[in-house]
């Protein structure tokens, strides 16, 4: 609401898969309509699933009535309108709608697709994007339309937080699936060539094996790369007596929903599908993932385990057996990878679940923290600082927010009084490195609503404007001899953070 409010005309949210996306945007917009009861929304999305959640949450949150753009639905003049992607590119459908205050685009990641980039580009307004995933397998880069998150969580701080269930990982190793000769397209596995080596393989039948061994009759989503494959698998599980069905494209609306009540009730075990469950599919039921899609995509990595890592009565961890070929491909995502082990050269145990395995690596982070430390620092979208006396710090609109050492990790701290040393105020108790340099950055930019004064890559840093001549003056101040034709030569962007690094030098003095 911040960058709203700044007169920004876009922002993005980043949130991983089960943490309450739609619920965020429909908040804005109870908050929009407080300030603004006119206003009017538009979701977009493309898939009918999408549409479905967001209408629904949002008529819950907002008590307003929802309208539906898609196919022969034509909803155009509800106060909040979710309208299919595909059907508002044509230009008669999208000049129906009117004009919004806010535009949400939902899974923003696929902006980069012709059919999105026609659409938004046409809205007016102030656009949101919404994504678990900025990152896309093929390279693609989306900074240019979306800027840098003003709300961002990832998967591992959702899990700590308590807000995901831990996951308990195996890896199928399958000694026939040979994945070196697997053709890569725009930066992942091509799905019909790694199809044919799931089939030649035989992997549907070993993952079956594992599954009944492992997972014990779980609710179960199983990931395979294009419909011939979860075809077989579903057969082959209904062979084995365990009730499967098979989900894809192909299925139409109602079938879909009529599945997802089976799988639900617990009448149907299985749901197999090609990457049709991946966006828009709730089933907090879930609780085994099975993956016979190994990609090298973290962003489609965390999608497909996602899904089972909503927390669920009973349910105090999720089942992951992610299938790959004997010889293990180091370029493929998983969550040795995700936890961050593979930098330490250590791996998950059986029966271990994965913050366990964090938890276990400790010691073996700790010797390598400090070259970690500097890595994550000057690796940060944040621009953090050292003060002369060893404090990390990265600045906030009136404050400094820092991370101060303990006997065995951080804690974050904000100093109270605006850009002089005094008293501190406590934000956490002791975390690891990562875990406090994220609250940090979280609590600089909420200090800073509609400024971005954290970040690296903000716009005014890079400005060519010469300083003001209220910065010129306090350069002078702060600076005892600095030349007032020196400080004029300085851009705006170099003025603000030198006068910030000669606060951060009174504070943490």
């Amino acid at each position: 609401l911040g960058e709203m409010r700044a007169g920004k005309p876009r922002a993005s949210i980043v949130l991983p898969t089960g943490a309450g996306k739609t619920v965020v945007f429909a908040f804005l917009m109870k908050a929009v309509l407080d300030e603004k009861p006119d206003a009017r929304f538009l979701v977009i999305a493309h898939r009918g699933e999408l549409l479905d959640q967001a209408a629904e949450k949002i008529r819950i949150i907002t008590g307003l009535d929802v309208g539906t753009v898609k196919a022969e639905r034509d909803e155009t003049d509800a106060q909040v309108v979710v309208a299919s992607v595909q059907t508002i590119t044509s230009d008669a459908r999208f000049e129906r709608l009117g004009q919004f205050t806010v535009v949400v685009v939902d899974e923003c990641h696929h902006y980069a697709a012709p059919t999105y980039r026609a659409v938004v580009d046409r809205c007016d307004g102030f656009v949101l994007g919404v994504t678990a995933t900025m990152n896309r397998a093929d390279g693609k880069a989306l900074g240019k339309v979306w800027p840098e998150p003003c709300y961002e969580r990832d998967i591992l701080w959702m899990m700590r937080m308590g807000y995901l269930c831990d996951i308990e990982p195996y890896t199928v190793s399958v000694n026939d699936l040979d994945l070196s000769g697997v053709s890569t397209v725009a930066g992942d596995f091509g799905e019909k060539a790694l199809a044919d080596a799931m089939l030649k393989s035989g992997a549907g039948g070993e993952a079956v094996t594992a599954w009944l061994a492992k997972a014990g009759g779980a609710s179960t989503v199983a990931f395979c790369p294009d419909t011939r494959v979860a075809a077989n698998l579903s057969e082959t599980f209904r062979a084995a007596g365990v009730t499967a069905e098979c989900v894809t494209g192909k299925t139409t609306p109602d079938e879909r929903r009529a599945m997802y009540q089976r799988h639900a009730d617990g009448v149907t075990t299985v749901l197999t599908s090609c990457m049709v469950l991946t966006e828009g599919w709730d089933a907090p039921h879930t609780t085994c993932a099975l993956l016979l899609r190994p990609t090298k995509s973290d962003g489609l990595f965390v999608q497909m385990i996602g899904r089972v890592l909503r927390l669920f009565v009973g349910k105090s961890r999720a089942l992951l057996l992610d299938v790959t070929g004997a010889a293990e491909e180091m370029s493929l995502a998983s969550v040795t990878r995700l936890a961050g082990l593979d930098k330490l050269g250590l791996t998950i145990r059986d029966g271990e679940t994965m913050m366990e395995a964090i938890e276990r690596a400790e010691p073996e982070r700790k010797k390598a923290s400090r070259t970690l430390r500097l890595d994550l620092f000057r690796n940060s979208r944040s621009l953090w600082a050292k003060s002369r006396s060893g404090v990390w710090y990265v600045p906030a609109q009136t404050c400094f927010v820092f991370v101060e050492p303990t006997g065995d990790g951080y804690r974050v701290a904000r100093t109270q009084t605006p850009y002089r040393r005094g008293s501190v105020a406590y934000l956490s108790g002791e975390l690891d490195i990562e875990f406090a340099m994220e609250l940090a950055e979280e609590k600089a930019r909420e200090l800073s609503p509609g400024v971005n004064v954290s970040g690296k890559a903000a716009s005014w840093r890079r400005s060519k404007s010469k300083a003001t001549d209220a910065q010129v003056a306090l350069l002078c101040r702060l600076y005892d001899g600095a030349g007032e034709d020196q400080a004029r030569a300085l851009t705006k962007g170099r003025a603000a953070e030198l006068i910030t690094q000669a606060y951060a030098e009174r504070c943490f003095a």
